[in-house]
């Protein structure tokens, strides 16, 4: 009962994760999502609908005729009509409906699934370029005092004469175009806000890498990708409407029954009136064979559609594995090259202040210490989003996979 407990209270931490909770807020106001629901619920109704297609229809109908000629009144009849139709025969025509429709309500059940796992990887897609872009724009603003300093410094040095002003030139150039690389990425926040708030979200609360390089998702060994499976039902819906318009070349045999009264209070004209009709298409203007043909060539069409989608998810998922492990190499190493980076930058800058070394020297410390910082927050990104593709490709839920 303790390990139970405890692997409960496990999951529901899992789940209240900054990053999960953000992830459900965006599926949460997710129109599209919605309206894949609302396209669940009617598949269902149309399933149902088509399941009943061997009970008759029954209709009830009421009629009040009142004819008056010079005030008088000459006819006042009430009537009531019941009809029943059942059909007998139609050449197998409704079994394939129902099970197009069937076909239909699983595609629609897939596509609720893969609409919420696409939802997340937007959703997610979001949430890192905003992480990595905060980066940036932290790293930007950090060399930005880096140069000031060292501006300054060159300032000073020509001030003293020690210096020719071209000097003060490149570092004041060199101070400008970062300037410029600041505002860029204060820039690139703002349309990523822009772009989080069009999905009615104000704010996210996931304000780190919500996972470390050690994360491993929990991939399924089956190879059904939801996607693809989608695809499936599509053509499996497309094939039965085929075969169903192929049985309006067959008969169809209906039986129809009709009770009639007439007036309603007297009674006095009472009728029962039972038909089998058997109806025989023999020509119809070629118009059943070519709606035939044209739903063969949009069986075959979603058929060889599922197949593309299929084979391209295959070798996706085949890249995405690799893709993953070296993100994670990449992480490994950007975070031990942005400590040599630092350490080679303060001994470099110690020797500019000594006047050892050029202005030249260290703007290019400087930028190969900028290159470090931006390939470390690059590969957290290509990391993060390569195993959240991962994830969803295979059908998981990021919460399912992750935690």
């Amino acid at each position: 009962m303790i390990i139970l407990l405890l692997s409960l209270m496990a999951s529901a931490h899992a789940e209240i994760t900054p990053f999960f909770g953000d992830l459900e807020n965006f599926k949460t106001k997710s129109l599209t999502i919605q309206t894949e629901e609302q396209n669940l619920v009617a598949s269902n109704d149309l399933l149902l609908s088509r399941r009943l297609f061997w009970t008759p229809k029954l209709t009830l109908s009421l009629d009040k005729n009142r004819t008056k000629l010079n005030n008088v009144t000459v006819t006042d009849n009430d009537g009531i009509n019941a009809d029943l139709t059942l059909n007998l025969f139609k050449g197998g025509t409704d079994w394939n409906n129902m099970k197009d429709a069937k076909a239909q309500r699983s595609a629609q059940r897939l596509q609720v699934l893969n609409e919420n796992l696409r939802v997340e990887v937007k959703a997610s897609d979001l949430i890192f370029r905003a992480l990595y872009i905060n980066e940036s724009q932290r790293i930007e603003e950090k060399l930005l005092k880096l140069k000031e300093e060292s501006y300054k410094i060159v300032k000073d040095r020509y001030n003293q004469g020690k210096i020719p002003l071209q000097e003060v030139t490149k570092s004041e150039v060199d101070l400008v175009q970062q300037k410029n690389k600041l505002r860029t990425a204060v820039l690139e926040l703002s349309e990523n806000r822009s772009q989080i708030a069009s999905l009615f979200i104000n704010v996210i609360q996931t304000k780190t890498w919500p996972f470390d390089e050690k994360t491993m998702p929990k991939l399924p060994s089956s190879t059904n990708l939801p996607v693809a499976e989608q695809k499936f039902w599509i053509s499996q819906s497309r094939e039965q409407a085929w075969q169903a318009t192929k049985g309006f070349h067959w008969p169809s045999l209906d039986f129809h029954l009709q009770y009639q009264v007439a007036p309603i209070k007297e009674r006095t004209d009472k009728q029962i009136v039972g038909v089998l009709s058997l109806t025989l298409p023999i020509w119809n203007q070629y118009e059943t064979s070519s709606q035939i043909s044209t739903a063969y060539a949009s069986y075959i069409g979603a058929l060889n559609d599922y197949k593309e989608t299929d084979q391209a998810l295959q070798q996706r998922t085949l890249f995405l594995k690799e893709k993953i492990e070296m993100a994670r190499l990449n992480l490994y190493e950007s975070k031990r090259n942005l400590d040599l980076s630092k350490k080679l930058y303060e001994d470099i800058m110690r020797s500019f202040r000594l006047g050892r070394i050029s202005t030249n020297d260290l703007i290019i410390e400087q930028n190969r210490l900028l290159e470090s910082e931006n390939n470390l927050a690059i590969s957290q990104l290509t990391f993060h989003q390569g195993i959240i593709e991962a994830c969803t490709l295979s059908g998981l839920k990021s919460v399912e996979c992750l935690q």
